[in-house]
């Protein structure tokens, strides 16, 4: 796929799902978004090297350096979310409190390419 500007994944169930995102090359920028209806809830950035996940609430910024971005795998269950980056070199881990229903996007200013697999978590 490949992702310039935002795009909603098209995902049955968006709280309950795994994501895995492979990068054909590390991108310049991308972007992970889990949102509700007031806006991001939880979202990852990536911008040379940095990450920064930011979380709606107080205390919102995580951060780590990252030489290289290959592979992301995301599991969103109702109200936590965990991000394994590399291969789980770099984790994160939040919790989120949606109102209504929820959504899950990608975004990139400059183009970039990659493979996304989505699976339903039972």
């Amino acid at each position: 796929m490949r992702v310039a500007g935002q795009q909603v994944l098209p995902v049955s169930d968006p709280q309950h799902a795994e994501l895995a995102l492979k990068f054909a090359e590390t991108p310049h920028d991308f972007s992970w978004i889990l949102s509700d209806q007031d806006g991001a809830l939880v979202s990852l950035a990536y911008e040379q090297g940095q990450l920064t996940l930011t979380r709606r609430g107080n205390d919102p910024h995580r951060y780590a350096t990252v030489t290289e971005l290959d592979d992301i795998r995301i599991f969103v269950d109702t109200s936590s979310v965990e991000i394994f980056v590399n291969a789980g070199t770099t984790t994160f881990t939040e919790r989120y409190y949606a109102k209504g229903q929820v959504e899950l996007a990608l975004a990139a200013e400059r183009e970039c390419q990659l493979h996304v697999q989505a699976f339903q978590l039972k």
